[in-house]
């Protein structure tokens, strides 16, 4: 009796040995933050799930060369800003004693870049639209480094990008979106148009932004328009996101919980310029009424990412 009392005791004690390290294996996710550029040289962070008045947690004036635009972030955290008026793409992490962004890198593009996205391994994409063209920067990006090529096949005033599942790529260009399958290289070629905007863009940024599942969220001019796979030729299984009249759709987002993000403006000074949330689940069908707003009067791009 003493033995198989021990024996048992011990594989009691395993067990929860076992589900100890099981438990320990699956940290608790970090918390998400809101980074928001705008137009004057501002980037602002927001603690999600957003309150019912959201208020910056940070600040960060003249974080880099120009004007932000489109943003991305790694897996590392850091985050990427198209700066097209400097002809630049910079690249900050936040330092948690200042609560200041610190640049990491400044990445010269051959062109304006308007947005922005890093694929899995680290490797930077951005989109020129007065190029025709995204150059292609390896990992691990820095300062000096210089495009290793640049994708051109099917690309025309590209605004958006978005990496999807699979790694896709999916490109906004003037009036359409071309899905990219990888691996990418100088002679890549468009896989297709999943959908055709029925306006073109406004002078800068429209932005593009694909959930898990693989629905493409993308902006064209004044409204949000959604393709679901398997993606349509023309718009008949596109449906709309309802944000209020007249906006002008710049960049997307989601975050961890299929939030979407959308920065919108009217004109200078107007009182509907911001950051529209609409709540997950979205779908076709119903009526996706924003959850929140954050009134930011040149609000441009976004993206979510982890606080370090």
């Amino acid at each position: 009796m003493k033995t198989y009392a021990f024996r048992a005791a011990s594989a009691i004690g395993v067990l929860a040995l076992a589900l100890g390290a099981h438990s320990a294996a699956k940290p608790a996710p970090k918390p998400q933050w809101l980074y928001v550029s705008d137009s004057t040289h501002t980037v602002r962070i927001y603690k999600l799930p957003l309150s019912s008045a959201p208020r910056a947690g940070a600040v960060l004036t003249n974080p880099g060369n120009g004007p932000g635009y489109g943003m991305a972030v790694d897996r590392a955290g850091r985050v990427y800003v198209a700066e097209a008026n400097a002809d630049l793409v910079g690249v900050f992490a936040l330092n948690k004693k200042t609560d200041r962004m610190v640049e990491l890198a400044s990445i010269q593009t051959a062109k304006p870049a308007y947005d922005v996205a890093v694929d899995a391994a680290g490797n930077l994409y951005a989109a020129e639209p007065s190029g025709n063209t995204i150059e292609v920067f390896k990992a691990p990006v820095k300062s000096s480094s210089r495009a290793a090529f640049s994708i051109t096949g099917g690309i025309e005033s590209p605004y958006g990008l978005a990496f999807g599942p699979k790694g896709l790529l999916f490109v906004c260009n003037d009036r359409s979106v071309k899905e990219y399958r990888p691996p990418f290289r100088a002679s890549s070629q468009s896989a297709g148009t999943i959908a055709v905007a029925g306006q073109s863009q406004p002078d800068f940024g429209q932005g593009i932004a694909v959930n898990t599942r693989g629905d493409v969220f993308f902006g064209y001019g004044t409204i949000v328009e959604v393709a679901k796979p398997p993606y349509p030729r023309d718009l008949s299984n596109v449906y709309d996101l309802a944000l209020p009249p007249h906006a002008t759709v710049m960049y997307l987002t989601f975050d961890r919980s299929g939030d979407l993000y959308v920065a919108a403006q009217y004109g200078s000074g107007n009182a509907r310029n911001g950051v529209y949330v609409f709540n997950a689940p979205l779908k076709s069908g119903k009526s996706n009424v924003y959850a929140r707003f954050i009134p930011l009067d040149q609000a441009t791009g976004l993206t979510v990412a982890p606080r370090p």
